[in-house]
């Protein structure tokens, strides 16, 4: 599991059916989620003050399909930091970021 934290955005990579965790604490008033990668393969997501860890095609996760974005409100639960949790069944190239107003 990689283990992040940023003010307002990250962008990596996956590594195969492992999660990412990304906690953000910068302002905003959404999050928004973007799978970068080009297959098929659907990022799963939990979010949260505490999230649960994501599994593949798991009920209770959102998913973002390849090219797509996601956005979810900010602050989820509680004022202060957020975690993103992602997982994948590829190497996915994605990016957590907070952002001022809604894009999507």
């Amino acid at each position: 599991m990689a283990t992040y934290s940023e003010l307002t955005s990250k962008h990596a990579t996956l590594t195969a059916a492992t999660v990412d965790s990304v906690t953000l604490s910068g302002p905003g008033r959404y999050i928004q989620i973007v799978h970068r990668g080009t297959t098929t393969n659907p990022l799963y997501i939990t979010a949260g003050k505490t999230p649960t860890d994501p599994t593949s095609a798991r009920d209770d996760t959102l998913v973002v399909l390849a090219g797509s974005p996601l956005v979810i409100p900010w602050p989820i639960d509680s004022v202060g930091t957020t975690t993103v949790k992602v997982i994948s069944a590829g190497a996915e190239a994605y990016s957590v970021q907070v952002l001022g107003d809604r894009l999507s």
